[in-house]
């Protein structure tokens, strides 16, 4: 198996391989070419149904009231429902095209980390073998790079938020390159290959990423009861109540997919249970002073 065929078993094995090229240009180019032209039909529309309401034919003016009337026209006479008929064609392929624009704007841009391990992939002499050439060989260029998209794997929506990003991206390529590729037995159908294929599994290290965001979320509140405890002074300890509360919030908004919402609520809480504690301690310790 070489070229095209090796490189679509590659994709349909590890989806994070699945990048494409969008071609944003060129399907914005085809957006705005349906638009002008429905434009100047439409205007063509609007020029044949005011001729045919001034008409002297009484079934010409009945036209703009009357679909009916508009629908049998025939012998000349339907010239605006032939006009319409096209207008409906190229209607349907400028909807149809602005609904995939908006599907493709839903796709996320690679994971830095997948990209370049194709690329590797694509130049390796035991996988790729540099088979792409002339034109076909920069699909994946650096100058492309704000071209290209990744289909989304099955769990995609689970794996969006930084904290997974990080631990699929920089912190998988930092264990590799200091433990995994010692460690980790690698493989390939080539048995002439100098440098196995190593795997590693998305849902495992996903699980790590919750199970670090599950001790720290649940951590947070932990630590901020434990240093108010054994802080006396009010004005202290309102500081460190901002201080925790602050990082609570950072946490969520750049380490989760939550929505603004969820974040204000959340920290709201977690504030407010502060605050409280505050509030019981210092006046428990007023009353026994």
């Amino acid at each position: 198996m070489e070229g095209y065929a090796k490189l679509s078993s590659l994709i349909s094995t590890d989806s994070e391989f699945a990048i494409y090229r969008k071609f944003g240009a060129l399907n914005a180019q085809s957006l705005l070419y349906y638009q002008a032209e429905l434009i100047s039909l439409e205007a063509d529309l609007q020029e044949l149904a005011e001729s045919d309401r001034r008409s002297q034919d009484t079934d010409k003016r009945l036209y703009a009231e009357n679909w009916y009337e508009l629908s049998r026209a025939e012998n000349g006479k339907d010239q605006q429902i032939k006009k319409f008929d096209k207008i409906r064609k190229v209607l349907k392929q400028y909807n149809n095209c602005l609904i995939q624009q908006a599907a493709i704007a839903k796709l996320d841009r690679p994971v830095a980390y997948n990209l370049r391990n194709l690329r590797r992939w694509l130049t390796h002499s035991a996988f790729g073998n540099s088979f792409l050439y002339g034109l076909e060989a920069r699909a994946w260029d650096e100058a492309y790079d704000h071209d290209l998209l990744a289909i989304p794997r099955p769990y995609g929506e689970n794996d969006k938020d930084a904290l997974s990003q990080l631990f699929l991206g920089p912190l998988l390529e930092l264990f590799h390159n200091l433990i995994g590729r010692f460690y980790k037995k690698g493989s390939t159908k080539d048995t002439l290959a100098p440098e196995p294929m190593i795997r590693y599994s998305d849902s495992n290290i996903l699980r790590v990423a919750d199970i670090l965001s599950t001790v720290i979320s649940s951590g947070l509140p932990v630590a901020s009861i434990i240093a108010l405890n054994y802080i006396h002074r009010t004005i202290i300890r309102l500081v460190v109540v901002a201080v925790f509360t602050i990082t609570f919030s950072l946490f969520l908004t750049l380490l989760t997919s939550s929505r603004r919402i969820e974040n204000f609520a959340a920290t709201a809480g977690f504030a407010a249970v502060q605050v409280v504690f505050v509030g019981t301690t210092t006046g428990t310790g007023n009353g026994s002073g």
